[in-house]
């Protein structure tokens, strides 16, 4: 069986058991966790989450993207548009130790980068050297951007690899 078999087998049996029919677009906690893509780092998991619970966006290094950006306004415009209130909405920012964008931290390699990508703009998003500072960066960002109002609390968490374990380094 290919691995592409065995992730349509897992589907089939994931659509035996679904209870998800019912579930409306609108999460049950007001929280959209951002976090890395690697397959170590899954919030669905380190938070316990069932499906309908939280929305999860994932990108490279859990980095906040101008997409990141983009995408949270859109959120914060969609909800607004459900109720008179203001939207309750929290993000959780999540880096991790030992990400692998910590190998592009060298000059060289963020050269490479920029070669790669047919332009300078990434080189400097992407290396997280320490992710207690890149998670404090990318949150200032946010609280920063014009695209996120702020009324939308935003926390930062590093994800220990090892044991499992968040540590909260930028309260909401």
């Amino acid at each position: 069986m290919t691995e592409l078999e065995q992730l349509l087998a897992s589907n089939e049996r994931f659509a035996k058991r679904f209870t998800g029919a019912d579930l409306t677009a609108k999460a049950r906690l007001p929280f959209v966790i951002l976090s890395c893509v690697d397959q170590r780092t899954s919030p669905v998991h380190f938070f316990e989450l069932e499906l309908g619970d939280a929305l999860v966006m994932r990108t490279v290094g859990g980095r906040v993207t101008d997409g990141v950006e983009a995408e949270l306004g859109v959120l914060w415009f969609m909800l607004s548009r459900t109720s008179d209130d203001p939207p309750d909405l929290n993000v959780a920012v999540v880096h991790h130790t030992e990400c692998g964008m910590q190998k592009i931290s060298s000059n060289e390699a963020r050269a490479a980068l920029s070669e790669f990508m047919g332009t300078d703009r990434y080189s400097a998003l992407y290396p997280a050297p320490d992710p207690e500072e890149s998670v404090r960066f990318d949150v200032e960002r946010l609280r920063n951007s014009p695209l996120v109002p702020e009324a939308v609390s935003i926390t930062g968490f590093v994800f220990d690899v090892r044991t499992g374990r968040l540590r909260q380094i930028v309260d909401g």
